[in-house]
């Protein structure tokens, strides 16, 4: 529901925090939709999935992730990682991710 406001925007990018698994999106024209766990100490509950025809990669509080076959359901039970900095970005391009970067003093590349 919260994307049919996003109607024309193209995904940027997104941050993740490793230790909550609270996720932020940022799109080309500017938007940035937030995505937290409902209540502290959920940490089993799935907080956003992104899929294609094949694959499927879940995104859970508490920092953990699961991707596979759209097949079978994903147990996402596998840490989050980076160094020490707590955020992992990714993004379309370098540039972009510079960009997001810029935004979390010490956030991992």
């Amino acid at each position: 529901m919260a994307m049919a406001r996003f109607a024309g925007e193209q995904l940027d990018g997104l941050a993740i925090s490793v230790r909550t698994g609270a996720t932020t999106f940022y799109f080309d024209l500017g938007a940035q939709l937030a995505v937290r766990s409902p209540t502290r100490g959920a940490h089993d509950s799935e907080l956003w999935s992104l899929n294609n025809r094949r694959h499927v990669v879940c995104v859970g509080a508490g920092g953990v992730y699961s991707f596979g076959s759209v097949k079978q359901s994903p147990d996402p039970s596998t840490p989050l990682s980076v160094h020490d900095s707590g955020v992992l970005v990714v993004a379309r391009t370098a540039f972009l991710k510079r960009r997001i970067l810029g935004m979390f003093p010490q956030a991992a590349v």
